[in-house]
């Protein structure tokens, strides 16, 4: 289990900690000790430097995993979560965050957002996400949607293509539970409450 102070942490990272260790647990058994180790040790801005910062740290840790293995890149891009979230807070974490390797859910809330456009949309609003099959059958959608079709279409179908099981659903939300959106945003997402979404409909693209 995380410790405490690293509990702590991952909780103003908007991160579940108890979530996560079962998350890494599960993948890795009883080298999730090494997750514990590294936010331990990487637990203030002052800690994060270059790629080389964390290959010291890994090689100290005397993991016996190469920088090729699963379990490295996995270490690796929280290593990197934590860098985004030192540097620009839980709002570029969340924005910034990579989708692959591991890395953990962060649900971020209008406390951890400074300005937005949210005024500006309908209320209701129309919106779209692209994801898996699995996130449908689940209910559990994740935060980040848009008001583009094209662009759920662009992310279920070519960013994820590895995907076989991508799908575009379609679902109205209250403007009140819509926690950020940038008129200037080319990718036009929005971000919304967790949870703000129970129902969606799968669009035939």
């Amino acid at each position: 289990m995380f410790s405490e102070k690293s509990s702590i942490l991952l909780g103003q990272m908007r991160i579940s900690p108890d979530g996560y260790f079962e998350k890494i647990q599960r993948k890795f058994q009883s080298d999730a000790e090494f997750f514990c180790k590294l936010i331990e040790y990487f637990d203030s801005k002052d800690k994060i430097g270059s790629r080389h910062t964390f290959l010291n740290f890994w090689k100290d840790c005397e993991t016996g995993y190469d920088c090729e293995s699963e379990i490295f890149n996995w270490a690796y891009e929280f290593y990197n979560n934590l860098s985004r979230y030192f540097n620009s807070g839980v709002f570029g974490l969340f924005k910034f965050k990579q989708a692959e390797w591991g890395a953990p859910i962060v649900k971020i809330t209008k406390d951890d957002v400074m300005a937005s456009n949210v005024e500006l949309l309908d209320n209701p609003q129309k919106i779209y996400r692209g994801l898996s099959k699995a996130e449908h059958l689940n209910k559990e959608y994740a935060q980040s949607w848009t008001l583009e079709l094209s662009k759920a279409i662009y992310f279920a179908y070519d960013v994820y293509s590895d995907k076989v099981d991508g799908i575009v659903v379609e679902a109205m939300v209250q403007r009140k539970d819509i926690i950020y959106y940038d008129k200037n945003d080319s990718e036009q997402e929005v971000i919304i409450e967790f949870g703000a979404i129970k129902n969606a409909k799968i669009l035939e693209c």
